[in-house]
């Protein structure tokens, strides 16, 4: 194995041990675990604003509103994309789609993993996300106008 997977793997690995180890929260005897109520959801019926009170209660429900800083919860939104991009670590482009069907639970845990911490952020900064996306977009599409960008690949555009 190259050194650089090598010096990867370790440093993604180092992360994830500090991060769990630095957000695991221990209940004590006296505490018990109330589950958060989730009804059935599906993307056509969920509204971004129930995702965010389930997220929002369940960190209220653990006392975790003082510890969970944007700086945390920003080290975490990274963490958990680098947990989801080590799905695809040693597959090329081609490979990838397999590699998504193949790991389809796994990746979508880890995808709600980096949504879970972007929506816990959302609540702890105010962010009214619906409106952020709405907007992000209308400038995207001004930034990459169809008829500059249409066809060619999106990391291309991006260097560019």
């Amino acid at each position: 194995m190259p050194k650089r997977n090598i010096l990867y793997l370790g440093l993604v690995a180092g992360v994830a041990t500090a991060v769990v180890v630095a957000s695991y929260h221990f209940l004590t005897p006296e505490q018990t675990f109330t589950p958060v109520k989730i009804t059935p959801a599906v993307d056509t019926k969920t509204t971004m604003q129930e995702l965010k009170n389930i997220v929002g209660q369940f960190v209220r429900e653990r006392g975790w509103e003082k510890t969970d800083t944007p700086k945390t919860l920003t080290v975490c939104i990274a963490i958990e994309a680098a947990e989801l991009m080590k799905q695809f670590q040693f597959v090329s482009d081609e490979q990838s789609h397999a590699q998504a069907a193949k790991n389809r639970q796994s990746i979508a845990e880890q995808l709600a993993d980096v949504v879970i911490y972007a929506l816990a952020f959302a609540n702890q900064a105010n962010v009214d996300l619906s409106s952020a996306v709405k907007q992000k977009m209308e400038k995207n599409s001004q930034k990459y106008a169809l008829n500059k960008v249409k066809g060619k690949p999106r990391h291309r555009v991006l260097q560019a």
